[in-house]
């Protein structure tokens, strides 16, 4: 069912594409060959992980914009070749996807990417897309979405409809990779609330409005739920995680306000499922430091909380947590930058830290060093399976 309909996108997308030819539009093409080396100075938990790993990638972006810049067609392949882990060796269309826009209508249809939120340390409201867990740990990677969706932008702001007709099972580290579970999962054998598995037809509705310096969000999802829970199942040779993908049904609020130099985020949920209905909300602020020199250094202070109703019982590593951190833009010609944060667990000892910092090659590279840190976790901790893991990321990015 779901090859039909993704035969049938792929040849309605290509015919559009097809006549527009006659319309003189304009096409770009861009390229990212990346570059990258793990290294996990502990030994890892399991004999059969490595210490350091390398891959390579490919990102690359297709537009093609016609019809007086109202129609376009947008492609987004990507693909990863990793040593040591065979899961991480992967291929996505992140975006294949048609957007046409009418007056104050909006039209997109395909495999697309949709991002809802406001705060920096934890995205409690972005929905659409499924996590690339195999990316990285800190969720910002996303799988393409099969999807269709309406919006129509009035006075008092935009609503939008999705329609997402096939689900996409979240991407789990394979036996020799890192940055998992104690337990190996079980990639093969996922379990759904819905009888149609993948092809249950999941909806979203949203409102957003921005007017002068504040951006609202209010949104309702009902279908599979992105994030699985996980089950123990005990098969020979060895015992294994299933993800369980529940049926939810979602309803969230993300604001941001700026006032001055002041950057006020905030994002609250409350879900229904058959396990346990939970409320969950992540807040804070960024302040940018003021100077009179144009091309001084900017500096900016972040401080979130996060809490969920669940308390230790919540499969998030986010109940009760801190989250304190700095970003740096040295305004020079290379670019440089760095955002450096830790999520402190006030319930426990734990705490999470993270170092990202980036700056250009040239006139086409770009080399990025990325630190993470899971620092004393306790054993009821989520984080605790990954106190071994602490990781440093070299990256090099070259633009065609």
């Amino acid at each position: 069912m779901a090859l039909r309909a993704n035969r049938g996108l792929l040849l309605t997308v290509l015919l559009v594409a097809g006549a527009a030819q006659a319309d003189r539009g304009s096409a770009k093409f861009k390229l990212d060959l990346i570059t990258e080396v793990r290294i996990f100075p502990e030994a890892p938990a399991d004999p059969r992980q490595s210490d350091s790993t390398g891959s390579l990638a490919a990102l690359g972006r297709f537009d093609y914009i016609w019809n007086s810049a109202r129609t376009s067609l947008v492609v987004s392949p990507f693909g990863r070749w990793d040593s040591g882990d065979r899961e991480r060796t992967h291929a996505d269309l992140r975006e294949f996807e048609l957007r046409h826009r009418s007056g104050g209508l909006d039209v997109r249809a395909g495999v697309g990417r949709v991002f809802w939120g406001a705060t920096e340390s934890v995205h409690l409201v972005d929905i659409i897309n499924q996590t690339d867990a195999v990316e990285s740990v800190d969720g910002e990677d996303k799988l393409g979405q099969p999807l269709l969706s309406l919006a129509w932008t009035g006075r008092f702001g935009t609503v939008t409809g999705f329609l997402l007709p096939y689900f996409r099972e979240r991407t789990l580290p394979d036996v020799r990779g890192r940055l998992r579970a104690r337990v190996p999962y079980d990639h093969d054998a996922a379990v759904y609330e819905s009888s149609l598995g993948r092809q249950h037809p999941d909806a979203a509705l949203r409102w957003s409005m921005s007017s002068g310096a504040m951006d609202i969000g209010v949104s309702h999802f009902a279908g599979t739920a992105r994030e699985p829970r996980f089950i123990l199942r005990f098969e020979p040779p060895e015992p294994r995680l299933v993800p369980v993908y529940d049926l939810i049904n979602q309803t969230s609020l993300d604001l941001t306000m700026v006032r001055g130099s002041w950057v006020w985020k905030l994002e609250v949920l409350h879900q229904h499922n058959r396990v346990r209905d939970f409320g969950a909300a992540v807040g804070g602020f960024e302040y940018t430091v003021p100077t009179d020199a144009p091309d001084a250094m900017e500096v900016g202070l972040l401080a979130e909380y996060a809490w969920d109703t669940r308390d230790r019982r919540s499969p998030s590593p986010f109940q009760h947590d801190l989250f304190l951190a700095v970003r740096l833009s040295l305004n020079d010609i290379a670019g440089s930058e760095m955002l450096a944060g830790f999520m402190q667990d006030l319930q426990g000892s734990g705490a999470f830290v993270s170092v990202d910092a980036s700056r250009r090659l040239g006139s086409a590279g770009r080399l990025a060093l990325k630190l993470r840190v899971f620092a004393e976790p306790s054993s009821r901790d989520p984080l605790e399976a990954l106190g071994r893991d602490d990781h440093l990321v070299m990256e090099y990015t070259h633009h065609f």
